[in-house]
């Protein structure tokens, strides 16, 4: 998707003569503000997000094709935004880190508050637009905004409670993660995601993409969906049917190793070849790698081995003697998967196969293989293997079921926020513990400090310290707009709840009513809105201290005697590309 005056084509293609800053930038952010205002809020609405992909051109398929994604995130939307204007990659950081490359795991990072980031930013410009028109300095705004920051923080400081003082930890915690899923309440699942990511975090502490994993079925409903004690391995079997597909109590050993990850017989070293002179020769040669794999199955028996897990290969001749012995192998686990059941089972990866001990082996209370989907239409059927039930995990699964496309994406990454969110309110990884409340109630608080603290902000800053305050209700003022409610009345009437002492009111939907969102379980976390007010004052300057664009495309093209310094050696050059 692209708007016209966010790309600067076809209608809304301008002079570059026309174009003053820092307002040109402003006007583009303002575009873009446009298409994620709706999806604010819990009563937001989908946006269909089409994504061009190329594709190789057959007989039944067009060179391009288009994919379609509908959904309310704001980082999805602004990830598929097709930006042409110099500002947009700028923007689009506040989605979070860029990464080298890109990632298989769907909802890595967790890109929660996108919406409300990009709107705050949005309306920091549009009152540092008007304060520019009355002729203050962008270094005066900029310096309010930056002051303003610094006393809105102080503020939040001070709304700031821990989830003991909220009410019960554990349903607080619950609550968190609800309010983190708004908006995307797929199939009225929340609340039953809500208590998955709770106990997720409570096992494993902060969520990443080893030690929350979160794995995608058709099969079934929404309701099936569940939290996994351990690992899932994702379209991975067993190497034989004759293996048994469930064992309780297993031991499992992890074969790690680019070129010993495996059961496999040991390669030729480079070089040499065998010869066999004979057939008694070859015979004890056969001999020779039998004994090997007996003394190596009798070891794995010894040793209580129940689950062989190879990031490798595992050689047929190993299958029979593996099933007798009551032994389970995998192969062909990636090595992002190979972590995620060491840190589940308590496993220590071994790096060559005939040194493994019992003390490097993982525990799992269950190991079983099913299958998720039938073979159908020449496709094989899908199969898991899953590891439940570990004595100390240090990474869960959560198995979604009934959703599939663009459902399971939006559920993912539901889920992960749901997670990220709890892991912030507790103070895990680098996040500052607590929350605050939500529904609009901690900006309004936010607002009023601002406004009452600008009277003692000396010079023309105090103007920019009340816009900043401004800024903040037209955040609210769209959060209660997607609700279909009148946004200058709701306003006035929070401002008068707060006036009165009612710090913790906010506006709640669906009732449409002023209420006190801590007992309403509406919470946000401490850090998410900490995040919010930094990004967004940072952003906000850095366009406002813009004050041009360079076009900064290089070209092969050797540069002209006119567009040099030295024309003697550019004419040198042109005469020596055309003799070639």
């Amino acid at each position: 998707m692209a708007d016209p005056a966010l790309s600067g084509t076809a209608d809304g293609e301008m002079d570059p003569a026309d174009i003053e800053f820092p307002h040109a930038n402003i006007v583009a952010v303002e575009a873009l503000a446009t298409v994620l205002e709706t999806a604010f809020g819990p009563r937001s609405h989908d946006k269909l997000v089409a994504e061009k992909h190329e594709a190789h051109e057959t007989p039944d398929r067009m060179p391009e094709e288009v994919e379609f994604v509908v959904t309310s995130d704001g980082a999805t939307i602004l990830e598929g935004v097709d930006i042409e204007h110099p500002m947009g990659p700028i923007i689009q950081r506040v989605v979070g880190p860029e990464r080298p490359g890109d990632t298989d795991v769907e909802g890595q990072d967790i890109h929660d508050g996108v919406c409300g980031t990009v709107l705050l930013t949005t309306a920091l410009l549009t009152e540092a637009k008007e304060l520019l028109d009355r002729g203050l300095h962008p270094r005066t705004v900029t310096a309010g905004y930056d002051t303003a920051r610094r006393l809105a923080l102080s503020e939040l400081g001070d709304a700031r409670r821990p989830l003991e003082a909220v009410g019960y930890p554990r349903e607080t915690a619950e609550d968190v993660a609800v309010t983190a899923m708004t908006g995307n309440d797929i199939g009225q699942r929340t609340r039953g995601w809500a208590r998955v990511a709770v106990d997720a975090v409570e096992t494993v502490g902060a969520p990443t993409e080893e030690s929350f994993v979160v794995r995608q079925f058709a099969e079934g409903t929404i309701d099936d969906s569940r939290l996994v004690r351990g690992a899932v391995l994702d379209r991975n079997d067993l190497v034989s049917d004759e293996m048994p597909s469930r064992i309780e109590d297993a031991d499992v050993l992890l074969l790690d190793g680019q070129d010993d990850g495996g059961l496999r017989k040991h390669d030729v070293p480079e070089g040499y070849q065998i010869v066999h002179e004979d057939g008694e020769s070859k015979r004890r040669f056969a001999d020779a790698r039998q004994a090997r794999r007996d003394d190596l199955v009798e070891r794995l028996t010894a040793a209580g081995v129940d689950v062989v897990v190879a990031r490798q290969g595992i050689e047929s001749d190993y299958y029979r003697m593996l099933a007798d012995a009551g032994i389970a192998g995998v192969q062909a686990v990636s090595k992002l998967d190979l972590r995620q059941i060491a840190r589940a089972t308590g496993a220590e990866p071994t790096l060559v196969t005939d040194q493994f001990e019992s003390a490097t082996l993982g525990r799992a209370g269950v190991v079983e293989t099913r299958t998720v989907e039938p073979a159908a239409r020449g496709r094989p059927a899908r199969e898991i293997v899953v590891f439940d039930d570990c004595p100390a995990p240090e990474s869960v699964a959560v198995e979604l079921h009934g959703v599939w496309n663009n459902v399971a994406d939006q559920a993912t990454r539901a889920v992960r926020k749901a997670a990220a969110a709890v892991s912030d309110a507790k103070g895990l990884g680098d996040a500052p513990a607590g929350v605050v409340p939500g529904a609009g109630a901690t900006e309004t608080r936010l607002a009023r400090a601002l406004r009452t603290a600008a009277t003692s902000v000396g010079g023309r800053e105090q103007f920019a310290v009340d816009a900043y305050a401004d800024a903040i209700d037209r955040v609210t003022g769209v959060l209660v707009r997607n609700g279909g409610h009148d946004r200058i009345r709701v306003l006035s009437d929070l401002r008068a709840a707060h006036d009165a002492g009612e710090e913790a009111t906010g506006f709640l939907h669906p009732a449409g009513e002023l209420g006190d969102a801590t007992a309403a379980g509406v919470l946000d976390t401490y850090a998410g809105h900490r995040r919010r007010y930094v990004v967004a004052t940072q952003v906000a300057n850095l366009l406002l201290g813009i004050d041009d664009t360079v076009d900064a495309t290089f070209s092969n093209d050797p540069a002209g005697p006119d567009e040099v310094i030295n024309p003697e050696a550019a004419e040198k050059q042109m005469d020596a590309l055309d003799d070639q």
